[in-house]
């Protein structure tokens, strides 16, 4: 589920209720973005507890904070950039090792009709998603099933502009190769 620019005043609308107290505005809102919020996070961790864990706790920070929402950015990019914040801060906490991404957990978190998560329907681009660092994962996630733009995601992450186009070409080079390598692969079977 992508947020398109339109549906962006009804989420603002919602962030504004949150901010009043509303719990049915927050209910609302958490349906709506709690899956995607665990997507992203499963693609920056690779660990489907924590992943969930990094969720909620967005979800939580979403209701505390919706006052501070200023509408400077989509509201898809603020709820994108607690997650990221939150998942860098939980790995270094626990001192956990970002492991590769498991390809079976994603499937099961995608199980949407429709769904248009970038490893869907094909083990052998999962595979090689797999191989990519979850930086290099995440600009990949966020531009191409997130629909966000390169300024969202330089603000997501907090890096400059110039890094994640950096990222981005290196993403798809190294997917492009990792791809190219499970072919030659599925050709030599």
């Amino acid at each position: 589920m992508v947020t398109s620019a339109g549906s962006d005043d009804g989420e603002r609308t919602l962030i504004a209720r949150i901010a009043a107290n509303d719990p049915v505005a927050f209910e609302t809102f958490y349906h709506a973005y709690v899956r995607r919020a665990f997507a992203f996070a499963f693609t920056l961790t690779g660990v489907t507890d924590l992943a969930e864990e990094i969720a909620g706790d967005t979800m939580v920070e979403v209701w505390r904070s919706a006052h501070r929402y200023t509408g400077r950015a989509r509201v898809a990019t603020w709820v994108f950039a607690i997650a990221h914040h939150r998942a860098i801060g939980m790995l270094r906490r626990k001192h956990v090792n970002v492991v590769p991404l498991d390809v079976a957990p994603v499937a099961a978190v995608w199980d949407e009709p429709g769904s248009d998560r970038l490893g869907d329907g094909s083990a052998a681009l999962n595979a090689a998603l797999a191989t990519l660092s979850p930086q290099h994962r995440a600009v990949l996630e966020l531009a191409y099933t997130f629909d966000c733009t390169q300024a969202e995601i330089a603000t997501i992450v907090n890096v400059p502009l110039a890094t994640v186009k950096t990222r981005t070409f290196h993403a798809k080079r190294r997917l492009r190769a990792a791809l190219e390598r499970s072919s030659l692969r599925a050709d030599a079977s």
